[in-house]
């Protein structure tokens, strides 16, 4: 990613404008300062949506699209973002949309009610549609919060809930399940506890941050602060968000399949995050991007709070909690 040079980095007065607060920029930022530009990001409005709190937004390859929402089910559009259409689970609250093949998994969240002083839990659980969203099968862990993974050809499902609380992992597509034993599910579940790089697995909860090399098998606690919320990576490189008070979290950054860690700055309320070559960005009040050589830099959409990142072999799409969906042609 060559181009010109320019300053690149943005102050943290002009992020604390849009609610993005950076308390540091540890990578430094001075007027001097130059770096490779990355590319600017243009971003279009997809059509209407018809809903609002999208949770998750997935992107297919070929720019198929699915949303996930707080109580509407899934959403689909087959041309882009041009339209939508329903396509299942309605009145679920879809936590997590992931794909293997041909086929798409669903991690739902539980309602609570109370009835006569008792605490009941309904919904929830996982499900799986093998004919693009027209249909859903539960799998299990009906009445828990589920979020669901895919690395490879294995199948992960992080459950919490009254009945059922752990790690669970399926090599047959779902059908069968087997928990993992001594790894506990987060106590709460941020979207994104889950990660992998160079065939090793990592997982977040409150105690710290572990890591399998055995395809989830067994897992291995790292040096690591307690409350980690978040992880995430590219490439070699892994991110992890780490709770700190209020509603600051820090990002840390390692390169060497977590053995070390360099904080890289303070974020508001980061919602969602990917790894683009070794570009990070980040959801939080408009779509904020880190780079080494560049820092943070905002990238646009900042008068919206965004839920979700997901990217095609074209676009880069980002959804907002107000239930809108935009795209920008995926920097390269």
């Amino acid at each position: 990613m060559k181009g010109k040079d320019y300053t690149s980095c943005v102050t943290v007065a002009k992020l604390s404008m849009v609610t993005v607060l950076l308390l540091s920029l540890l990578t430094g930022c001075g007027e001097n300062e130059e770096s490779n530009e990355l590319p600017k990001l243009l971003w279009q409005p997809t059509a209407p949506t018809g809903t609002t709190f999208i949770q998750v937004i997935l992107a297919t390859p070929d720019d198929r699209l699915y949303i996930g929402t707080s109580g509407d089910g899934i959403l689909r559009s087959d041309n882009g973002g041009n339209s939508w259409v329903r396509s299942g689970l309605e009145g679920y609250m879809i936590r997590s949309l992931v794909r293997s093949g041909s086929m798409l998994f669903a991690g739902t969240g539980v309602k609570r009610t109370s009835e006569y002083g008792r605490l009941i839990y309904r919904e929830g659980g996982l499900f799986r549609s093998d004919d693009g969203g027209l249909h859903w099968t539960l799998l299990g862990f009906e009445k828990n919060e589920v979020l669901v993974f895919v690395f490879g050809t294995t199948i992960y499902a992080i459950v919490s809930g009254p009945s059922i609380s752990g790690i669970f992992r399926s090599d047959d597509n779902g059908d069968t399940w087997h928990q993992i034993p001594g790894i506990s599910a987060p106590a709460r579940m941020g979207l994104h506890p889950m990660a992998e790089v160079n065939g090793a697995l990592f997982l977040v909860n409150w105690d710290g941050l572990f890591r399998s090399t055995d395809q989830g098998k067994t897992w291995q606690a790292l040096e690591f602060d307690r409350w980690a919320w978040e992880v995430c990576s590219g490439n070699s490189e892994i991110f992890v968000v780490r709770y700190v008070g209020g509603k600051q979290k820090m990002i840390y950054r390692s390169t060497d399949l977590g053995e070390t860690w360099t904080p890289i700055g303070y974020l508001e309320l980061p919602s969602s995050f990917l790894v683009l070559d070794t570009t990070l960005y980040v959801g939080v009040r408009g779509v904020v991007r880190w780079s080494e050589d560049g820092g943070w830099e905002l990238v646009g959409l900042e008068d919206y709070d965004i839920s979700s990142l997901s990217v095609s072999d074209n676009y880069f799409y980002a959804a907002t909690w107000s239930g809108k969906v935009f795209k920008t042609k995926l920097p390269r």
